[in-house]
């Protein structure tokens, strides 16, 4: 059966045709944000020849559009049996996949949109879309936040009254639950054939960094902690996100530059993080481009760098200790001197990576070990795959409901 699956993004649009349960790829499209003037759109397949091209922002701004007649066009004769859509935040009502209705999507719009502003809507407005041009055909959410629901309630409750918990369920939910748990079961899998020492019972870090940002720390296959709060904001320092900030702070602002709410969920979340400390850009690799010509682009990238440091040194006690510590997203696989860098900041821990590897690796695309000889965790760069995730958890979640099919 052929899966199209659809990860919206707070800075892409990608989309993979995927046949399972061989796992075989068909198509991929990808719309990206680069930068307030360039606007990218890839798309390539089986037998299809790929292009890639410079799009307008008025093209971007309707990308749900642009996916869809993309795919009608080029895949006029592939069958398309289910959606599965990465849905971002589902707080603990979902816990697994889900089957998606006009009345699931309106009760996800009205409940979780104002909380995950950048990523619900974009993903259930295509929903609809898929919807209105056929009224049967079957979607699936999966959602990022669940994967972290065993976190334990040390970890995720605010220190506030509790009846903002049991009456809003105001509490941290971790996000990028999808790419972590790609990430983590595919180098499980991959050590294994390799028959490398105590696979199971593992004290891990999965470090994605990306236009988004967060580390989630798993022992024992479960996850114990994830750097995300309540909404998609409260984290380490991410492309255009403040990650982190005093409320007292942000109420200074709004205060002193007479903002709506809106003007300061705008600040917060589109003109910070790389962007707002840069003040120019928030394209990592642009930013080490320049990093020894511009000061605002090396104040970023040290911004950026001592937030994970930070986070991943804080999750070292929560662990226990450390076995492994992964690199994922477009920044964790495509910078070597991000890597290069947050390891020898972490050395204190023990970690030390391997520079004859690890230099010149960019964009990596394959499992790469790059453990030091002295290190006393491993250290590995992983390709996510998110849309391989979804449709691998829609799969299964089809397989165990089948009686909802009839």
């Amino acid at each position: 059966m052929n899966f199209l699956a659809i990860n919206s993004g707070s800075s892409s649009l990608k989309a993979k045709v995927i046949e399972m349960p061989s796992r075989k790829l068909l198509f991929e499209f990808e719309a990206k944000n680069y930068n307030d003037l360039e606007f990218v759109l890839t798309s390539k397949g089986e037998g299809i020849v790929k292009e890639s091209l410079t799009i307008s922002s008025i093209d971007w701004e309707n990308r749900a559009e642009l996916l869809l007649d993309t795919i009608k066009t080029k895949l006029a004769k592939t069958n398309i049996d289910f959606y599965t859509h990465r849905i971002v935040h589902g707080g603990e009502r979902f816990r697994e996949p889900i089957w998606l209705t006009m009345d699931t999507v309106f009760e996800l719009s009205e409940t979780f949109n104002k909380i995950a502003p950048l990523h619900n809507p974009l993903a259930l407005d295509i929903v609809n879309k898929i919807f209105e041009s056929n009224v049967y055909s079957k979607q699936i959410g999966v959602f990022d936040t669940s994967w972290n629901l065993s976190i334990s309630a040390i970890n995720y409750l605010y220190a506030i009254p509790e009846v903002y918990y049991k009456k809003l369920k105001v509490r941290r939910y971790g996000f990028h639950g999808i790419s972590h748990k790609y990430v983590y079961n595919t180098l499980m899998e991959h050590r294994a054939k390799k028959s490398l020492k105590h696979t199971n019972n593992l004290k891990v870090l999965s470090c994605h960094l990306g236009s988004g940002c967060s580390v989630a720390a798993i022992k024992n296959g479960i996850v114990v902690d994830n750097s995300f709060g309540f909404s998609p904001m409260e984290n380490i320092v991410m492309s255009t996100r403040v990650g982190e900030i005093d409320y007292d702070a942000v109420k200074f602002i709004q205060k002193e530059e007479n903002f709506s709410d809106n003007e300061v969920s705008d600040l917060l979340t589109k003109k910070s993080g790389l962007l707002g400390v840069s003040g120019y850009t928030k394209d990592m690799k642009k930013l080490l481009n320049d990093r020894d010509i511009v000061p605002s682009a090396r104040l970023a990238i040290d911004l950026f760098v001592n937030s994970v440091i930070k986070t991943i040194g804080s999750m070292y006690i929560t662990l226990g200790g450390l076995d492994l510590l992964i690199f994922t997203g477009g920044i964790g696989t495509g910078s070597d001197y991000i890597r290069d860098l947050i390891v020898k900041k972490i050395a204190v821990l023990g970690g030390e990576i391997d520079s004859h590897i690890n230099n010149g690796r960019l964009d990596v695309d394959e499992i790469l070990n790059l453990t030091g000889e002295n290190s006393t965790f491993e250290i590995w760069a992983v390709p996510t795959n998110e849309e391989l995730q979804l449709c691998i958890d829609s799969f299964e979640y089809i397989n165990n409901n089948k009686h909802e099919l009839l």
